[in-house]
């Protein structure tokens, strides 16, 4: 039987039940490997709009904030 052996593992996470589901299915493989997981989460800016179709203009995203909550939940899913 082949034996994997790893060292690092990436998880990437969108924060779906999918994504959790993967986690749960690596950290256990991290475990046995004594492998190392790192958590990553892209966080993509908003697509820029001249103006709505109604003529209006879109609300302005903080993208700053989006970040940062992507971080604390990235944390609490470490920890």
């Amino acid at each position: 039987p082949l034996e994997l052996h790893f060292r690092h593992l990436v998880g990437p996470l969108d924060f779906s039940g999918q994504s959790r589901q993967a986690l749960g299915c690596a950290v256990p493989l991290a475990a046995k490997c004594g492998a190392k997981i790192s958590l990553l989460h892209v966080v993509q800016p908003p697509a820029v709009m001249r103006s709505m179709p109604d003529g209006s203009l879109p609300v302005p995203v903080n993208t700053d904030r989006l970040v940062e909550l992507a971080k604390e939940r990235l944390e609490e899913m470490a920890a």
